[in-house]
């Protein structure tokens, strides 16, 4: 399952930034602010797997 979750949120992350990369108005701090907010879903969930785990 922790997999799983890691690789559908790295392939979010990879879609946001390719789509991103398309539009250069604001593009550093979208993708920043994006990558941010997927970053902290990410190591959430891994907390909720871990404390499953226990």
């Amino acid at each position: 399952m922790n997999l799983e979750i890691e690789t559908k949120t790295d392939l979010i992350i990879e879609a946001i930034e390719y789509y991103l990369s398309l539009d250069t108005l604001q593009e550093e701090y979208a993708r920043k602010g994006i990558r941010n907010a997927l970053i902290n879903i990410k190591k959430i969930e891994q907390k909720e797997n871990q404390k499953r785990g226990m």
